[in-house]
């Protein structure tokens, strides 16, 4: 067991002790020499096991301009790794936990998070090669296969893991405020922003953990929806041939985050 656990390590925990999940560090294990970081016995569906990979690398990272910007590389390389912990695994139910305090490491961005699994997000618009022309009115954006990291043009790929699960300190204080101050009781906005500055409205300036659940359309098991459904949590399921949010906790979706989805 290691002496120092990673700040993602520390945040999971935090996470499965406020919403009550019971959890064992390193479990033991009878079939592997390799060590998984989290077993969860759920009353269901047995053992689960997560990986938790810290980003630390940011997407900025020696990108000259913007065009050289690439969001996806930090989540498909720790895709990778997870897949190298999970090959003694073939017949468990395995998910792989991110957390990143790196600049520009997007979490919580739907084009982001599955454009890693399953290809760039990009855009497609029929052509008419004899003619030369292409019919705006069809293009329709989509994610392209290619470089994804479940989904490749012959194969499916990583199969063993069920979801990627994105964890984030999500500041909440500007939202939260802004809800505040727009809210009419009598008094001028500007006394009641006084209010959420000096603390009077109660609005806390701490982040809040949330857990975003991003589930594997080709995976061979599928992670239990009973769990992961805090307030501040989302799940994108697999919905027949569509990836679809299907679940947005009260304060979550109070907040409006996930409102440009």
């Amino acid at each position: 067991m290691r002496s120092e656990k990673t700040p993602g390590e520390q945040a999971f925990e935090q996470y499965l002790t406020e919403q009550g999940i019971a959890f064992e560090y390193e479990p033991p294990l009878s079939f592997t020499r390799k060590r998984v970081d989290y077993g969860i016995d759920h009353p269901t569906y047995g053992q689960i096991y997560f990986e938790v990979k810290d980003i630390e690398a940011s997407p900025f990272e020696g990108a000259g301009s913007f065009f050289q910007f690439n969001p996806y590389e930090p989540i498909r390389t720790h895709i990778d790794a997870g897949k190298d912990k999970f090959k003694d695994f073939p017949d468990k139910l395995c998910a792989l936990v991110l957390y990143s305090e790196a600049p520009g490491v997007r979490l919580m961005e739907p084009y982001v998070m599955l454009g890693a699994m399953y290809g760039n997000f990009g855009f497609t618009i029929p052509f008419n090669p004899e003619s030369g022309t292409a019919d705006s009115s069809q293009i329709e954006s989509k994610f392209l296969v290619g470089e994804g990291k479940m989904v490749r043009p012959t194969l499916h790929r990583n199969t063993r893991i069920a979801a990627l699960i994105s964890l984030v300190r999500y500041h909440t204080f500007a939202k939260e405020a802004v809800r505040y101050v727009r809210t009419d009781d009598g008094r001028t906005g500007e006394e009641r922003w006084d209010d959420a500055i000096s603390g009077r409205a109660g609005i806390s300036q701490e982040p809040t953990l949330c857990c975003t659940v991003w589930e594997n359309a080709t995976a061979n098991l599928r992670l239990p929806q009973d769990i992961f459904r805090g307030p501040m949590d989302a799940w994108w399921t697999r919905d027949g041939d569509a990836q679809v949010l299907s679940f947005v906790g009260e304060r979550r979706a109070a907040l409006g985050i996930d409102k440009q989805t």
